[in-house]
């Protein structure tokens, strides 16, 4: 809870919130659950879950489940509405349900009752749909927008701090609190939209707004200062490098994607994914290892043949960046090869066909392991001491493919 309220609980059934809540004032509460769960909320008791259609909050399955909403004009003038809800009592009604449907029986009540008196605070901006300060794409120079505000009201906006009466430009307001979203119960809508957005910096915008639309502009409450909002401009998300290239051949089954991202929101910080079937984004699947400017998904198991990845990457803002590269894997199930044999001095050097381990014995064939090792582990040339007639050698490729060999000398 927000703003000096606590909580009266039944254990189990539901809890009162107290003090009475101003009209118009905006609270935030919360509930937790024993298991990820979804939860409804209804203005009437004993409804079923499937019945309700209003989530509390959003419809994620989850263990904390909080929405803020405010008193609406409705129950606070509304002498009916009043009448019904017991002289400005309230009750919500909440029932949630598991990943297995599992549903609550009875209903968990959230109590509260309303203040009666005179408006005499301004407006109140309690929520925007996009966050302050956020990142918008680069090139985008206008955007749809709307706010909630705690109370029926005419609002303006413009790019200079100014009063009310001098701003230019208009949101349009809803003036009825119901029906309304769960997530801003009881808020009012205002929508407008943002223009003359400039990449790459931040786009400064001020909200004012002025009550009790329609009454005489003496018994009106206005704000004197701006609601201050910040869209950050920013420039295009760059993908400056990837591995495989394109063209490669890999003789191994278990290649890595590797993507380097720059520029953007936040200096090349984003979310890469990738495609074997096309660059659309409903086939991208996330890297194992992402949001940061390096990118890396590494695979096993693949089979041979030739593969086309289709590399895609978005950061805050939403800027998105793509490439992609071809490649091919060859399964290689041959052991190293030798591919030069020569004596010189008192060395023996072998030359392989791949990176290689090598070992040797002069007395006959052995396990791999133990024998003695040739100089130039994991390379293609090795080298041993000249000191016999005969070696017998068995070289191992990364892949634990092995060669065997008799050197006559």
């Amino acid at each position: 809870l927000e703003r000096g309220y606590t909580l009266t609980e039944k254990q189990n059934e539901g809890f009162t919130i107290n003090p009475q809540i101003e009209p118009f004032t905006a609270v935030s509460l919360g509930i937790k659950t024993n298991e990820p769960s979804q939860c409804k909320f209804t203005l009437n008791h004993s409804m079923s879950y499937d019945s309700i259609t209003t989530f509390f909050g959003d419809s994620l399955y989850d263990y904390n489940h909080s929405m803020t909403f405010s008193i609406p004009s409705e129950l606070a003038t509304n002498p009916d509405i009043l009448k019904l809800t017991n002289g400005g009592q309230f009750t919500l009604y909440v029932r949630c349900q598991d990943g297995n449907g599992n549903k609550n029986e009875r209903d968990y009540f959230i109590k509260f009752a309303v203040k009666k008196g005179p408006d005499l605070t301004p407006p109140v901006i309690e929520a925007t749909g996009i966050a302050n300060g956020a990142f918008i794409p680069a090139g985008v120079n206008s955007t749809p927008f709307v706010m909630f505000v705690n109370e029926p009201s005419e609002c303006k906006w413009d790019d200079l701090d100014t009063d009310f009466g001098a701003m230019t430009h208009d949101f349009t307001c809803k003036t009825q609190g119901l029906p309304t979203s769960s997530l801003f119960y009881g808020l009012y809508e205002c929508a407008t939209v943002l223009d003359d957005l400039t990449s790459n910096k931040n786009n400064a915008f001020y909200f004012r707004c002025k009550d009790q639309p329609g009454k005489p502009e003496a018994d009106r409450n206005v704000n004197e200062e701006s609601y201050v909002y910040i869209l950050r401009g920013t420039v295009p998300l760059e993908i400056t490098s990837f591995n495989p290239q394109p063209g490669t051949q890999l003789l191994t089954q278990s290649p890595e994607l590797k993507v380097i991202t720059s520029r953007g929101a936040q200096n090349g910080v984003a979310v890469c994914g990738y495609s074997f079937v096309d660059n659309t984004p409903g086939t991208s699947i996330e890297f194992a290892n992402t949001n940061s400017t390096v990118h890396t998904q590494l695979f096993s198991d693949l089979n041979a043949g030739s593969y086309t990845a289709y590399l895609s990457c978005v950061d805050a803002a939403g800027n998105v960046a793509r490439a992609q590269t071809s490649f091919s894997v060859s399964i290689d199930t041959g052991g190293p090869v030798i591919g030069q044999v020569y004596a010189e001095g008192s060395l023996l050097t072998v030359v392989m066909n791949e990176p290689s381990t090598c070992e040797y014995s002069t007395t006959g064939f052995f396990t791999f392991g133990s024998g003695v090792q040739m100089t130039g582990p994991d390379s293609t040339f090795h080298q041993a001491p000249l000191d016999s007639d005969v070696y017998y050698l068995i070289c191992e490729d990364g892949l634990g493919n092995r060669g065997q060999y008799t050197i006559f000398v």
